[in-house]
């Protein structure tokens, strides 16, 4: 959860942990610390002033109440969101 333009996010831990699938306990743990990270940086866009995206894989993918869009998110923003956030004068290396 986090303000549109605003200095504020949360980031839960709740969500992240459910349904890791299948595979050893290092392979749990890394797409553990995937979906944290791309959620903490869809937060983060959200502060930035980016909203939802429509674009599969990208990091502003709604979630929807699931974990899903995390397990094929490219970890990146789409070219779209890319592209606002270097009109709005903060996407210095993104491209």
């Amino acid at each position: 959860m986090a303000d549109m333009d605003g200095p504020t996010s949360v980031v839960s831990t709740l969500r992240v942990g459910r349904k890791l699938g299948k595979g050893t306990a290092k392979q749990k743990h890394a797409k553990y610390i995937q979906r944290l990270t791309d959620l903490a940086a869809h937060e983060f866009g959200h502060q930035l002033g980016l909203d939802h995206c429509p674009n599969k894989g990208c990091v502003m993918e709604a979630a929807k109440g699931t974990v899903l869009p995390f397990d094929h998110s490219t970890g990146k923003l789409c070219d779209a969101c890319a592209d606002f956030l270097i009109k709005k004068g903060w996407g210095a290396g993104l491209k």
